[in-house]
């Protein structure tokens, strides 16, 4: 999940605060964990109407497949990898 997330945010663009507030529309708990994050930010001297915000697209993922699906997929699906380092790999009797 911690790569998704991080190709998520690969596949994002800036935008302000506010269009992030619009996209969640009317998903309470997420709107509160933004406006907690918001406060934090500020709290650390940061003006978040000069500092923009990353907002990766919507994805959506076949565990099935390992693979993107959707809207923004072809995009996403190009960071997608299964390439590993020593010591790291996967056994092939897995």
């Amino acid at each position: 999940m911690c790569h998704q997330a991080n190709i998520a945010f690969r596949v994002g663009r800036r935008t302000n605060v506010e269009e992030v507030r619009d996209g969640f529309g009317d998903h309470e708990d997420v709107r509160q964990t933004l406006e907690a994050m918001v406060a934090q930010i500020e709290g650390n001297g940061i003006d978040l109407s000069e500092q923009k915000f990353i907002a990766g697209p919507k994805l959506r993922y076949d565990q099935q497949a390992e693979r993107f699906i959707g809207q923004h997929a072809d995009t996403a699906n190009r960071l997608v990898t299964n390439s590993y380092h020593v010591p790291f790999t996967l056994s092939a009797t897995i």
